[in-house]
């Protein structure tokens, strides 16, 4: 309906094409539903695992201008207001959607690519991510969200957790390079420092939201972003284990304690919750495993040792929560190394990750 009312096009070239004069508010109002719409579409087909609908090359519509209702009349606006508008955040998420829409169409491509394209992507696009962080306007960024009006504390609330978001979508690729440090190891460095950044972010914010009741107004959108942060966590942990990463021991153990009280925040009797909670005990496993070899000397008994790393609290595809206390209750093998889930990963399978919760078209 948006595409066929043309809104993804300029409300400039919209009144220039209409033999009707078209009043103030509607040229505000189409590009307030557009963007709107649009920063929607990218979330949604990222959790549902969808192509998008929107094209970026074929938009050119205008941001709407950053003021209140009040402000606004038919002719035109009826006076200038220095307050903080609603609006803002608005046209900051929708921007921040662009990048993460570059994102998915560079950095996740199913067409086949040089080894230096994706990294060059990832990097461009976290440079981008930056420098939005820095241009936000005070009261969605610098401000303390707790210091905020309710509208604006839920808008601030929001885009820290998309940024977060962001900062792992863009750089959690490069977690799975199989290849390991490599000329520009410390681009990659950095990547991986900003993707487990976003990671511990995310879930402190998360955890602060609990704590203040603040959860239940954006649950399926914060039960996303937590599952990615945890996802992130994890991966990282098998990686680690793997030797692919070296000199993060204690970044990881901090980020792992976090990951531990966090995941039980994950269950919440609904179904993607569940959902979200099998797919990170597979993960679990997979890094128990890995710590099992690593203790083991990578050959003869793969049980692990008590003195090896704790998960923490997990819940069981059953649904039923269940705490963990060592790696011996995990589910291993027995004389034979467990092969490398990541042997075959390629940067699009984070994307059926993400769309795990939700995918039952194989089921």
């Amino acid at each position: 309906m948006i595409s066929a009312l043309g809104l993804h096009r300029s409300s400039t070239r919209t009144r220039a094409l209409s033999n009707d004069n078209i009043d103030h508010i509607t040229l505000q109002c189409q590009p307030r539903t557009f963007w709107a719409a649009y920063t929607m579409e990218t979330y949604l087909c990222i959790v549902l695992g969808r192509p998008k609908h929107y094209n970026d090359d074929d938009i050119d519509q205008n941001f709407p201008d950053p003021i209140v209702d009040e402000a606004l009349a038919a002719s035109g606006h009826t006076r200038d207001i220095e307050e903080d508008s609603p609006v803002d955040g608005l046209i900051w998420h929708a921007k921040l959607a662009q990048i993460i829409s570059s994102t998915s169409r560079e950095v996740y491509t199913i067409k086949r690519t040089t080894t230096s394209t994706r990294p060059s992507a990832i990097y461009r696009l976290g440079a981008e991510l930056k420098h939005w962080r820095h241009d936000l306007p005070p009261h969605l960024g610098k401000i303390k969200a707790s210091s905020l009006v309710p509208t604006l504390k839920r808008q601030s609330l929001a885009l820290r957790l998309a940024y977060c978001h962001a900062q792992m979508h863009t750089h959690r690729a490069i977690l799975v390079e199989t290849h390991g440090p490599t000329t520009d190891s410390r681009q990659m460095q950095d990547s991986v420092d900003e993707c487990l950044k976003g990671a511990e972010t995310a879930m402190e914010t998360v955890e602060t939201m609990v704590k203040d009741g603040a959860l239940s107004y954006s649950l399926w959108w914060s039960q996303y972003v937590l599952f990615c942060a945890l996802s992130v966590a994890f991966v990282f942990a098998i990686q680690l284990k793997k030797g692919t990463w070296v000199n993060q021991d204690r970044q990881f153990h901090g980020l792992l304690d976090l990951a531990n009280r966090c995941k039980t925040l994950l269950w919440d009797n609904n179904f993607a919750g569940a959902r979200y909670t099998a797919t990170l005990d597979e993960l679990m496993k997979e890094a128990q495993q890995m710590s099992s070899i690593a203790n083991s000397g990578g050959h003869g008994d793969t049980r692990p040792s008590m003195t090896a790393l704790t998960f923490g609290s997990t819940a069981h595809h059953d649904g039923i929560p269940h705490q963990a206390t060592s790696y011996a209750e995990a589910d291993v093998l027995g004389q034979e190394a467990y092969p490398d889930l990541f042997d075959d990963w390629d940067p699009s399978d984070w994307l059926d990750l993400d769309a795990s919760a939700y995918n039952t078209f194989f089921e």
